[in-house]
């Protein structure tokens, strides 16, 4: 009779520990957190900036979510400079670069809307998937702060947001149409001259892009021409 073959045991539970997975070989769970442990913090490099933060297996981000996104060749990688640009920005101020920041400056980089912080935080969710509304505040405050993303406030209505024009080269103002809420950009210089006179008439230092200014947008006066805004 011939007796059952013996099975080493710790053998087969290396194997199974080490095999290999989609993801690549893995190693046991000890393993893979020491690596973690063994990354320098915020090691990931610029191209990443771009990139989801999704599980595997995960629906892939909604791309009507930035509707104004540009589609020509090249504009992706624009994008990509402007959150990168803001990420480096951060490093060089000794500041941490979280998830949630990574994600609002994309979210802004992406886009040449007017997205209040709730409409920051809806996209910031498509990229990195569960934060929470409070860190996705505290993220556009900080980065606020930091001067890398400013605000303008309308007659109505909550702030909006986008990247500082310290990251995007060139600034502007505001328009916004008491009507249909439409927000516009105009020229940054568009209020220059009264600016000035108000400095030398009574020594006031107007800062025109902290507010939009209002009135009514060209299809709201053309719908109704009789509706004069002043």
């Amino acid at each position: 009779m011939t007796g059952h073959p013996t099975v080493d045991v710790a053998m087969v539970v290396r194997a199974v520990a080490y095999a290999p997975t989609p993801a690549g070989m893995i190693g046991t769970a000890g393993e893979a957190l020491a690596r973690e442990r063994r990354r320098p913090a915020d090691r990931c490099p610029e191209v990443d900036v771009m990139q989801d933060s999704r599980p595997a297996g995960a629906a892939a981000p909604n791309t009507a979510a930035a509707p104004n996104a540009a589609a020509t060749p090249g504009a992706g990688a624009e994008r990509r400079d402007l959150a990168a640009a803001g990420i480096a920005e951060l490093r060089a101020l000794g500041e941490r670069v979280t998830p949630a920041r990574r994600a609002v400056l994309r979210v802004l980089a992406e886009t040449s809307e007017h997205l209040c912080v709730d409409d920051v935080l809806t996209r910031a969710d498509v990229i990195v998937p569960g934060l929470h509304r409070t860190t996705v505040y505290r993220a556009v405050e900080t980065l606020g702060d930091l001067g890398l993303v400013t605000h303008v406030h309308p007659d109505h209505g909550p702030a909006v947001y986008h990247l500082d024009p310290s990251l995007t080269g060139s600034g502007h103002l505001h328009v916004r149409c008491r009507r249909c809420g439409e927000i516009s950009d105009v020229p940054a210089d568009l209020l220059d001259g009264v600016a000035e006179r108000l400095a030398r008439q009574i020594g006031f230092r107007l800062q025109p892009d902290h507010a939009a200014l209002t009135g009514l947008c060209r299809a709201c006066v053309a719908a109704d021409p009789a509706d004069d805004p002043r």
